[in-house]
C-alpha cells in the first residue's frame, strides 16, 4: 500500500508522470467525469470513511469502478487527505494512463476541423486545464501544448473539469516541433500578440483551418514564433492595460473565430 501511495505522490510530478506513463485525477468529480467518457482507471485509492459510505455519491462511484474491475483500495484517511493537500474534493484519487490520441494528421483530415489552439509555455497548470476546458466548449478539434505546458499537471487536469478526457491533447517537446507540424499539415497558425497584429474582429479566416497560438503569461509569445506565424492577431482593449489572462485571451479569440 505504501508503494502505491508513494506512485501517487510521485506522478504529481512531470518526472513522475514520464517515469510511470500515467498521471493522477483527484476528486469524486473528476473521477465521475473521467469514467463517464469511458476512461478506464488504473488505480484507486479511496479514504476509509469514503469506502464506508452506504449511499450518496460516494457509494454510486465506488460500485461503479467495483463494477467495471478497476483495482482500487482503501487507505487512511490522512494519508489520502495528505495527498491531496488539503482540497475537499472527496477522498478519492485515481491513476490513469497517458491518453492515447490520434496523429495531428488524423485529426485533422475531417472538414469540420478547422480550429486548433496550440498553448505554448503556458507556466501555470491551472491556466493550461483552463485552455483546455474554454476549446473543449468551443470545439475546437484539438489542443497542442509544447515545452513547460504541461496538461496532466493534477492541478491542469482539476481545472479542465473534465475537458482533458473529450478534447485531443497533443504534446510537442519544443514550438518549433509544434509549428512544423501544423504547417505539414497545411494547419495555417494565427499568433496572438498583444499590439501590432490584424484586430480581431477584422481576421478572416476563410474556412481555412487554423490554430491560435498563445504564449505564456508573462512574455506572451516571442518574436521569434510569432514571426514565424501565418498571421498575427490582437485584442483590441483599452490603452489602460496592456494584455488580457492567457486564459481569457483563448476564449474571446476561439468565440470570435468559431462565430
Amino acid at each position: 500500500m505504501r508503494n502505491l501511495l508513494e506512485q501517487m505522490r510521485q506522478i504529481g510530478s512531470r518526472k513522475g508522470r514520464e517515469k510511470f506513463g500515467r498521471f493522477r485525477i483527484e476528486g469524486i468529480r473528476l473521477v465521475e467525469r473521467a469514467l463517464r467518457a469511458g476512461v478506464s482507471l488504473d488505480s484507486v485509492i479511496v479514504g476509509e470513511t469514503f469506502a464506508a459510505c452506504d449511499a450518496g455519491r460516494e457509494h454510486a462511484l465506488l460500485a461503479e469502478i467495483k463494477q467495471g474491475d478497476m483495482p482500487f483500495n482503501v487507505v487512511d484517511d490522512a494519508d489520502i487527505r495528505d495527498l491531496l493537500g488539503g482540497r475537499k474534493l472527496g477522498d478519492i484519487v485515481a491513476a490513469v494512463p497517458f491518453l492515447n490520441t490520434d496523429s495531428l494528421r488524423e485529426l485533422s483530415t475531417p472538414a469540420s476541423a478547422n480550429l486548433f489552439m496550440g498553448i505554448v509555455n503556458v507556466v501555470e497548470p491551472g491556466n493550461v486545464g483552463a485552455i483546455i476546458r474554454t476549446a473543449h466548449g468551443l470545439g475546437a478539434a484539438a489542443v497542442l501544448t509544447c515545452g513547460v505546458s504541461d496538461p496532466y499537471h493534477p492541478k491542469a487536469a482539476r481545472t479542465a473539469m473534465g475537458s482533458l478526457f473529450r478534447i485531443p491533447v497533443l504534446q510537442f517537446a519544443t514550438a518549433h516541433a509544434m509549428l512544423n507540424a501544423l504547417h505539414e499539415n497545411n494547419i495555417k497558425t494565427a499568433a496572438t500578440v498583444s499590439q501590432g497584429g490584424i484586430l480581431l474582429p477584422d481576421f478572416q479566416t476563410k474556412g481555412e483551418k487554423f490554430a491560435v497560438l498563445l504564449g505564456n503569461e508573462f512574455m506572451g509569445l516571442s518574436a521569434e514564433i510569432s514571426n514565424q506565424a501565418t498571421h498575427r492577431i490582437t485584442i483590441p482593449m483599452l490603452d489602460t492595460i496592456d494584455s488580457f489572462s492567457v486564459s481569457a485571451a483563448a476564449a474571446i479569440v476561439l468565440y470570435a473565430l468559431k462565430h
